[in-house]
């Protein structure tokens, strides 16, 4: 039910032509649905009725499948005519990145900050499935919560991404490099704050990292 209501949600927003709407996937409205029907089902009080390990071994099965498809659809031709200057993207994007999450994520997160970390890692060097393939590799039995975290934090950012794109196209062409920089980097701030700031609430003062 969840995913033929992604899919309707998704194509009526495509239809209608509504801005960002009929550009954030259908796993972002996946999650946002299944987080209304699981809500339903403990207003309903039938939430005992899913067991919480068979559903581990059922979401760690389909993932696989994802991955997998993921993979096989890769543009092989594409990669191999820009294999340069993907290399060169790849090794500076991997530097730089993973040494931001590895900084933030530890001092953020408490509780499986790694395996929470992997996926974000994924996504920031890849695509969604990215990160799913590296958080199976990590914790291939499903036994921390990051696979749902990193799923409800891709809805997020999708919903984001799709809301800023069109001002870091506008920006550099009304005013210039400057100020799209400044830009920027005040959003990047006011992100370093939100993150502090609901980290001190969910885990305290002691971000220890554990």
């Amino acid at each position: 039910m969840a995913c033929l209501l992604s899919y309707l949600f998704l194509s009526w927003a495509k239809a209608l032509k509504i801005p960002v709407l009929g550009s954030i996937s259908v796993w972002a409205y996946g999650m946002i649905i299944m987080f209304a029907i699981w809500g339903l089902m403990c207003k309903l009080k039938i939430d005992y009725m899913v067991d919480s390990k068979i559903k581990s071994k059922i979401s760690g099965a389909f993932t696989d499948f994802a991955v997998i498809a993921a993979i096989a659809s890769l543009p092989l031709k594409a990669v191999a005519a820009y294999i340069v200057p993907i290399l060169v993207m790849v090794v500076l994007g991997f530097i730089v990145t993973t040494g931001i999450l590895f900084f933030f994520c530890k001092r953020f997160l408490k509780g499986y900050w790694f395996e929470q970390m992997i996926g974000t890692l994924g996504m920031a060097t890849g695509v969604f499935l990215t990160g799913v393939l590296l958080l199976r590799i990590c914790d291939p039995e499903l036994e921390s919560p990051a696979l749902a975290n990193y799923s409800l934090s891709y809805t997020v950012t999708s919903i984001i991404y799709f809301a800023m794109l069109n001002l870091f196209i506008v920006l550099p062409i009304a005013h210039g490099a400057l100020v799209t920089m400044m830009v920027a980097l005040g959003i990047t701030i006011a992100a370093l704050l939100f993150a502090t700031i609901t980290s001190r609430i969910s885990f305290g003062k002691e971000f220890k990292g554990n």
